[in-house]
């Protein structure tokens, strides 16, 4: 991440904002300073800055994961609000999870 100034817990630059840079992508990270998850019970409260530092810390471990796998989601037309649908996308092809038919199963009608 790109410190325009400060500890990551103060909000950094004067504008309050931190610029996080991956590759060629940049984004702005707004008041990094701010508590996301409070402590309590004697745990540590956690800011949006130290979000993006646990992330930008998995992310060689995650990444390779995700980059091969299946991925699903929601796709919305138009508004927010509007009709979804579920979208799949299997990169490489097929289902990868090994089936098994069950005992005493038929196989599937073949189409005439």
């Amino acid at each position: 991440m790109t410190d325009s100034g400060g500890d990551g817990r103060d909000g950094g630059a004067r504008d309050g904002v931190r610029t996080a840079r991956t590759g060629r992508r940049r984004v702005g990270i707004h008041r990094p300073g701010e508590v996301l998850f409070p402590g309590g019970g004697g745990a540590r409260e956690h800011t949006g800055g130290d979000l993006v530092a646990h992330h930008r810390a998995v992310a060689p471990f995650l990444l390779p994961h995700l980059r091969t796998g299946p991925r699903a989601g929601l796709s919305r037309r138009g508004r927010a609000r509007g009709p979804a649908r579920r979208r799949l996308s299997a990169p490489g092809g097929g289902n990868r999870t090994p089936t098994r038919r069950p005992a005493g199963g038929r196989a599937p009608k073949e189409a005439s």
